[in-house]
C-alpha cells in the first residue's frame, strides 16, 4: 500500500474513533443531564410504572 493509502487509512481510523467518542460524549451528558427522563418515564402510560 501505497503511502497515500496508509494516510487516508490512519484518517479514516482517527475520525472513527472522534466520531464515536463524540457520540458517547453526548449520550453521557444526556444521561446526566436528565434529558432521556421524560422518554423513560412511560408517558403514554403502557410500561405499567
Amino acid at each position: 500500500m501505497s503511502g497515500h493509502g496508509w494516510a487516508a487509512m490512519a484518517l479514516g481510523i482517527v475520525f472513527s474513533l472522534a466520531l464515536g467518542g463524540g457520540l458517547m460524549a453526548l449520550v453521557f451528558f444526556s444521561a446526566r443531564r436528565g434529558y432521556d427522563d421524560a422518554a423513560a418515564s412511560g408517558e403514554r402510560g403502557d410500561e405499567g410504572r
